[in-house]
């Protein structure tokens, strides 16, 4: 399995604010952790999806942006 480490930042913010990050979820062999920082929320899933859901419900935010460190989802 690959290390794959996705970043996300908040899309509805103007571009120069955009490059706040507001979480980051790392892939392991048990599925995904999700750190959001300023929530101070650590939190397990079995998805990707279900991380970004749990990112949507925590923070408010209603769409984002995903950069992916690794090969993308799988």
């Amino acid at each position: 399995m690959t290390d794959v480490v996705v970043t996300f930042r908040d899309a509805d913010e103007p571009r120069p604010l955009s490059a706040r990050l507001v979480a980051t979820a790392h892939r392991h062999p048990d599925g995904w952790s999700l750190h959001i920082p300023e929530a101070d929320v650590r939190t397990g899933h079995e998805t990707v999806d279900e991380a970004v859901a749990a990112l949507l419900r925590t923070t408010g935010i209603r769409r984002l942006l995903m950069v992916w460190t690794g090969p993308g989802p799988v």
